[in-house]
């Protein structure tokens, strides 16, 4: 569920919206170092939807500076309606008790690791291994149940019989260069 958009004066919003920078060639990678790299930047957050992401800088004039340096490079920015809420820090909006997972997100239970049957593949687009291919590996191990393919971790989740199972898929994979680790917590039914 989207958080409600409160009102905030222009002039004061410190985030800039980058929209459709994916079709002028600028990637993630490179927009996130773009923005890295000028004065007052705090965080990025991409948004592939919009075909590129917001910045957030430490202050609405380090903002507005931003802007002006992307346009001359190209780059498409402009202010965003409001600005960008920090983890952990509160504004505008209902805060949350420290630990509470986000409105929308099922509280994980703390579980026993010796009893996770689920693999968390971290990393495997940077290592090569597009989700079919992850999803392929995981499919021809011993116990394979199900998988759930998760783009922003560039992986996904592969759930087993056993945890004993599970573990002996962490190091298949270690065979091969895949990066996996037995995850948090064991994949819900499928």
């Amino acid at each position: 569920a989207k958080r409600p958009r409160i009102y905030e004066d222009p002039g004061g919003v410190d985030t800039v919206a980058s929209v459709g920078a994916a079709e002028k060639g600028f990637d993630e990678a490179s927009l996130r170092g773009f923005f890295e790299s000028l004065p007052g930047f705090v965080i990025f957050k991409e948004n592939p939807r919009m075909g590129g992401g917001f910045a957030k800088f430490a202050s609405a004039e380090a903002a507005r500076a931003a802007i002006e340096m992307a346009v001359g490079e190209g780059v498409p920015a402009e202010i965003a309606r409001s600005s960008m809420s920090m983890p952990g820090v509160a504004g505008p909006g209902p805060a949350r008790a420290p630990g509470a997972p986000p409105a929308g997100k099922r509280p994980r239970i703390p579980e026993d690791q010796s009893q996770v049957d689920t693999v968390a593949c971290i990393g495997a687009a940077q290592s090569g291994f597009d989700e079919k291919a992850v999803e392929e590996f995981f499919s021809g191990v011993e116990g394979f149940v199900a998988f759930r393919a998760n783009a922003r971790m560039g992986g996904g989740f592969a759930k087993f019989a056993t945890p004993e199972l599970a573990v002996a898929a962490v190091q298949t994979a270690s065979v091969i260069g895949l990066p996996a680790e037995i995850a948090k917590s064991s994949m819900g039914s499928v």
